[in-house]
């Protein structure tokens, strides 16, 4: 798993977002339970400005995981003003 997602984080900061996508988008599918998947899908959907799409991936990540504080941090990012859902 921790293999799966440090190549995301590669192919990420190596600019290839949509291949890092894909293989995130497959790592979330074999480990479902994984906050660092889905807080890394938030991550890239930000980065392709879909905030919606991004914030539904970081919630996952806090119900997974409520002590991810980058997820938390992020999904806090993603909320209109007022932290009122979309």
């Amino acid at each position: 798993m921790e293999e799966a997602l440090a190549r995301v984080a590669a192919l990420a900061a190596s600019g290839q977002a949509e291949a890092a996508r894909e293989h995130c988008i497959a790592a979330a599918h074999r480990w479902p339970s994984n906050a660092q998947a889905h807080y890394l899908l938030g991550a890239l959907c930000t980065a392709a400005c879909n905030h919606e799409l991004a914030e539904a991936y970081y919630r996952r990540a806090c119900k997974l995981n409520p002590a991810h504080a980058a997820a938390a941090c992020n999904l806090g990012q993603t909320l209109p003003a007022g932290g009122a859902p979309r």
